[in-house]
């Protein structure tokens, strides 16, 4: 049971964008999609090949002969290194996708299973732990709340630091801040053991 659980009853879930909520929110639900063949997820695997490929190709700074490498050898190294940075970066992007759909389809089903805490047998724990969080609906009323709790340094805070009060509120029994909706976001995880021990 997490420090939220008794506070976060009664508080709606916050809803999930529509694959129309941008690129990010369709490739999400494509790679959500039952197809197995699922874009994002192909693109994936076709990245993930190509950057140990490159790795696999990948000059060395020393040539042949054991002389300092010259131009030409450094310019191989540095598209070789530009390639893979970029490959890096597109399977760093497509895993924030398939990190984010599997978050998803995994609460309803822990949900649905009413299940709390998986651990898997390598040795990996899965905790549903759904936590607050705060949209900011009327950021005049917001501002205005600051000025009368003497918080005028804070008239255009982030978006962190307004959650971070309002789930502050939410613990102590006191009313979120107005112009502040508080929702339960239920695609939060906590993971553990993902590294195995000497690595």
């Amino acid at each position: 049971m997490g420090k939220y659980t008794q506070a976060l009853k009664g508080l709606d879930r916050l809803p999930l964008p529509g694959a129309e909520g941008g690129d990010f929110r369709s490739k999400v639900f494509d790679a959500k999609s039952a197809t197995p063949q699922a874009t994002t997820l192909l693109k994936l695997r076709q990245t993930l090949e190509l950057l140990a490929t490159g790795f696999e190709e990948y000059p060395s700074f020393q040539t042949a002969s054991g002389c300092p490498p010259g131009t030409r050898d450094l310019i191989d190294v540095y598209v070789a290194a530009r390639r893979a940075k970029d490959a890096a970066d597109e399977v760093t992007s497509l895993l924030e996708v398939v990190k984010t759909a599997c978050e998803e389809m995994l609460a309803e089903r822990f949900e649905v299973e009413e299940l709390d805490t998986i651990k898997t047998e390598a040795g990996v724990t899965i905790r549903h732990q759904p936590e607050p969080y705060a949209q900011v609906t009327n950021p005049d009323e917001l501002r205005e709340w600051f000025k009368v709790e003497g918080m005028e340094r804070s008239l255009n805070p982030a978006w962190g630091t307004v959650n971070a009060l309002a789930k502050e509120r939410l613990l102590a029994g006191e009313a979120t801040p107005p112009g502040v909706e508080l929702y339960v976001k239920n695609t939060h995880f906590v993971v553990s053991g993902l590294r195995k021990k000497g690595e």
